[in-house]
């Protein structure tokens, strides 16, 4: 049992705990990543809040999570089948009928009904509006996890914050601490806000402070595309009736979030308004929001990875850890196989580059020196192979002119020595960073809030080829990775590998007891034990902002 398990082991026993048994936290998130067969999830911010919530179940600490259910797979488009519900509930009231609530947008009464998903201590509500109460047009509210329609992903977040907060009122949860896991539902915060004027009979500014206290906001991006931005008079258009419907001007609502100058609505800022506390994910997070954000101070509380859910090694001689390393690679080389037809030797050194295709993480890095790659990669007796993957959600910009360019190294100029895995999911994650030999990270310093693949890929015994971004400079990598030159990305990643990675790589294959690798990859896991682990980060939460929220004087 590793020191934080053994707090919560202690938690348990005392009378705050019981108070959240009474009063659970309340936790929101636009996407969560709790299975593959239902795609209520996107990227990086779902796998987080699914860890987050299952690392809630191991440690009894109560939650209850709000989402929404969507009825098109995020990466696909295709309608998702009735059978991906098996999972989760319909949740229904005493007489046996979905419980139902209405939110009122853009003129109409919008309903909707709730999936249940519920383990120990915690439940997730996904909220659904392809109900019969419901028209065509908003029936299709929740089809689509960020749809590129601007107007109906205000709606979403509006059913998000303002419905998720009546379904908690209408099942009978009433929460004291209120987390925003990113600012998709800072709606919450008016429905929060109308429930203080009523309870204190206080007017609006002043119970803008009271629902304040309740609230806690995890920023998890600096990037604008990540911060959710909407022309002012769309947003007045589309929530006046819901404005009407709780007496508050609707201008009033808007103030917080609107952006000086601009005809614009951020939710980010709004939620920085609207909320006591916040906190980034990382220290360089922090860091590089105060230079963006001055007038609001975040606290850091680095993310942290589900353990037992990426755990593939589990082992503790140093000769065990490899001989299971090895079986991971089998595995994942077999994927390789399945998909593009390539068979490659399980004593190939093996790269691993897996995560959404964005610029700030720059995913042609490896391969855009392709006359050196080529030269690196087929070294007699020390040849490397690159596997590739990332979620491909229909609609992405970059989506097409990523894939097609590696498509066409693949298929052309590298053939044989690169290959794209399709269709990424928990699953193939699982497979990727278990089975590579080098985890490469390639973000532009101070673009990655904190990013989670390289703990899971180390916590398995994958060595990091990293930038200094995110959760990295929190750690010394000496005698576990190597780190990359941020300003020549490129060309670092190459010297790096033909001076350091590939022959320390085949020193440890000709005798084991030579060289390094083994020490590293055993010292890599023992870096995410416990310092990287969702229960770190739980009891962070617990500890700084839950407990601070939940006793003050509301």
């Amino acid at each position: 049992m590793h020191i934080h398990d053994e707090w919560f082991s202690s938690f348990r026993k005392t009378s705050e705990y019981k108070k959240f048994l009474e009063q659970p936290v309340a936790y929101f998130c636009m996407e969560y990543a709790l299975f593959d067969h239902v795609h209520t999830y996107a990227g990086g911010l779902g796998v987080l809040s699914g860890d987050y919530l299952l690392e809630a179940v191991d440690q009894e600490f109560p939650i209850v999570a709000v989402g929404l259910y969507y009825q098109e797979d995020y990466i696909s488009g295709e309608k998702v089948s009735d059978e991906a519900k098996t999972a989760l509930t319909l949740t229904l009231d005493d007489s046996q009928k979905p419980v139902l609530v209405s939110i009122p947008i853009d003129g109409r009464t919008v309903y909707a009904c709730a999936w249940r998903w519920h383990r120990g201590a915690v439940t997730a509500y996904f909220l659904d509006t392809d109900i019969p109460e419901n028209d065509a047009r908003d029936r299709k509210i929740t089809a689509r996890l960020y749809t590129e329609d601007r107007e109906i992903r205000l709606k979403q977040e509006m059913v998000l914050g303002i419905g998720g907060f009546r379904f908690l009122r209408a099942v009978g949860v009433g929460a004291r601490v209120y987390h925003l896991n990113e600012g998709h539902s800072i709606f919450l915060a008016w429905e929060l806000t109308h429930d203080e004027m009523l309870r204190h009979g206080v007017g609006f500014r002043e119970a803008v402070e009271f629902a304040k206290t309740h609230i806690l906001f995890t920023n998890h991006t600096l990037e604008l595309a990540g911060q959710e931005q909407f022309l002012a008079d769309i947003v007045l258009r589309i929530m006046s009736a819901y404005a009407e419907e709780i007496h508050i001007p609707a201008r009033d609502l808007l103030e917080f979030g609107l952006l000086e100058d601009k005809n614009l609505f951020s939710l980010t800022v709004a939620a920085l308004w609207l909320s006591k506390l916040s906190n980034g994910v990382s220290e360089l997070h922090v860091r590089y929001a105060k230079e963006l954000w001055p007038d609001h101070y975040m606290n850091p509380v680095t993310n942290g990875i589900h353990i037992r859910r990426w755990d593939s090694l589990q082992v503790g001689s140093k000769e065990h850890m490899w001989t299971i390393h090895q079986e991971n690679k089998k595995a994942l080389l077999s994927v390789i196989e399945k998909n593009t037809g390539q068979k490659w030797n399980k004593h190939t050194l093996l790269l691993g580059w897996a995560r959404r295709f964005v610029p700030y993480k720059q995913p042609l890095s490896l391969v855009e020196d392709v006359e050196r790659l080529k030269r690196v990669a087929t070294a007699k007796g020390k040849e490397i192979r690159i596997v590739f993957s990332g979620p491909l959600g229909k609609g992405n910009p970059e989506r097409n002119r990523y894939l097609e360019k590696f498509q066409e190294l693949s298929e052309r100029e590298l053939k044989g020595l690169v290959v794209f895995l399709p269709h990424y999911s928990l699953t193939l994650s699982g497979f990727m960073v278990s089975g590579c030999d080098v985890w490469a990270n390639t973000p532009i310093i101070g673009k990655e809030a904190c990013g989670t693949s390289g703990m899971k890929a180390a916590l398995n015994g994958v060595l990091p080829l990293t930038t200094n971004d995110g959760w990295v400079p929190e750690v010394n990598l000496d005698g576990i990775g190597w780190l990359v030159d941020n300003n020549k990305t490129n060309e670092s990643i190459y010297n790096i590998l033909e001076s350091e990675v590939i022959p320390e790589y085949y020193t440890h294959l000709d005798n084991h007891a030579r060289g390094n690798w083994l020490e590293r990859m055993i010292k890599a896991r023992n870096m995410i034990l416990p310092q990287f682990s969702a229960t770190r980060a739980l009891r962070e939460y617990v500890e700084k902002y839950y407990l601070r929220i939940f006793n003050a004087k509301h």
